[in-house]
């Protein structure tokens, strides 16, 4: 049986919701961490990040075994952590990651006119914008209902992982 730290790495490899962008759009970064070429640096309140996506995440990290940020290897979702203190189970937390990754499956056929590279936020925001004028009517919530349940269910379950992003998009309000 694999010890719980190859088990954590195990669910972090399978996972990347951290990489990928799907759970945040950017992570934390030290002023001299040496980023490696392709981390996009940005600086936020005098606080240093590196965009996601990150470009060395292609289904898991291509760069597990190099020098990259601390973040990388030192965050922990809530529920690797709940996996570590013995509060999950491994086979519990694969089934949440592979709902997921269902999911967005399901939603990337499901938001009209999505690029194939897009972020999930990123479109589906996109596309409430697109149609605001629309949105609280009977004929667009019947017309886009299996979409607006599927992402309802989509955040509830990432919310599972971790808070959402202070920094993160709303949906743009309507009259």
């Amino acid at each position: 049986m694999a010890t719980s730290q190859n088990q954590e790495q195990e669910l972090c490899k399978d996972c990347g919701f951290c990489c990928d962008g799907t759970l945040f759009t950017r992570a934390t970064s030290f002023k001299n961490e040496a980023l490696l070429p392709k981390m996009g640096v940005e600086i936020v309140d005098d606080s240093y990040w590196f965009k996601l996506p990150c470009q060395y995440f292609d289904k898991c990290c291509t760069v597990y075994d190099h020098n990259r940020p601390a973040i990388c290897g030192d965050f922990k979702c809530r529920l690797l952590s709940k996996f570590s203190n013995g509060k999950l189970e491994f086979d519990e937390i694969k089934k949440k990651i592979e709902q997921i990754k269902d999911q967005k499956i399901r939603l990337k056929k499901l938001i009209p006119n999505i690029k194939e590279t897009q972020l999930l936020k990123e479109a589906y925001y996109a596309f409430l914008e697109k149609n605001k004028n629309e949105l609280k009517t009977k004929k667009f919530r019947i017309q886009h209902s299996q979409l607006l349940l599927e992402w309802a269910s989509y955040e509830n379950r990432l919310s599972q992982f971790h808070h959402k992003e202070k920094t993160a998009r709303k949906a743009p309000k309507t009259k």
